[in-house]
């Protein structure tokens, strides 16, 4: 059975109480755009510089040799992908869902397939496909009135993700490859989870205790990273591994 729909209360906005439909998604709104506001970077020669460089790395044309080299993705393998969808996940703005992706007829997925290499080819990737359905979600334990309180779920199109697959596996592959990332990074890492840094933190513990020797550790929380990540910033060290310029444009 499905779930019933969440009914959100009056919302305590920055001009009182929200009790329409259309005030309260203006005042969640209102809270998400201070939610994901980027922090005072405090030195805008830097900003600017940043801007500069991603936008002549997401700008560059493929050279035939990256051409040539890129590797394409076999109907096969989207058939691989569709199989494995959930078919109670929604669906985006475009209201494809995933059971119809699992319905699909051989000449469509032939055709989705060559869109997606497509993606590659021509470093761009549909900007329709980027617009979401935002869903609000109150956070457990949380006062329903406050709009801070609330877990914005961003519904994309099943097309989008489905294309996100192939985008991951070949930066993986890229990472993988080129020995990028450091062998203590565990996170958004295949196979690995926080259990196995754990473990490696227990061992590096326990060998030092066994010396008679003492460890000292950090701990880092930063809050909203994900919601407040500079992007640009972001896109520029993406740019300095050399993959696919796709990487940096999506």
């Amino acid at each position: 059975m499905r779930k019933k729909a969440q009914k959100i209360p009056a919302l305590l906005g920055e001009n009182g109480f929200a009790y329409s439909y259309s005030i309260k998604a203006e005042t969640i709104a209102l809270s998400l755009e201070k939610q994901f506001s980027l922090n005072d970077l405090s030195h805008r020669q830097t900003e600017n510089e940043v801007k500069k460089s991603t936008e002549n790395f997401s700008s560059l044309p493929l050279t035939n040799n990256q051409i040539d080299n890129l590797k394409c993705i076999q109907p096969s393998e989207v058939i691989k992908v569709i199989k494995n969808l959930n078919i109670k996940k929604s669906c985006g703005l475009d209201c494809i869902t995933n059971k119809m992706l699992k319905n699909l007829p051989c000449t469509m997925i032939f055709e989705f397939t060559e869109i997606i290499n497509n993606i590659f080819k021509f470093n761009y990737f549909p900007k329709a496909w980027k617009t979401a359905v935002v869903v609000s979600i109150l956070k457990p334990g949380k006062d329903p009135t406050q709009p801070e309180n609330y877990r914005p779920i961003s519904l994309l199109s099943t097309l989008s993700k489905l294309t996100e697959n192939f985008i991951l596996d070949k930066l993986n592959e890229h990472l993988a490859e080129n020995k990028i990332l450091c062998p203590e990074q565990f996170g958004f890492r295949k196979s690995l989870t926080t259990t196995h840094q754990l473990l490696r933190v227990v061992e590096y513990i326990t060998s030092f205790f066994e010396k008679g020797e003492c460890t000292g550790a950090v701990f880092l929380d930063v809050q909203n990273a994900f919601d407040r990540v500079w992007i640009q910033g972001l896109s520029i060290n993406v740019s300095d591994t050399k993959p696919h310029p796709i990487y940096c444009s999506f």
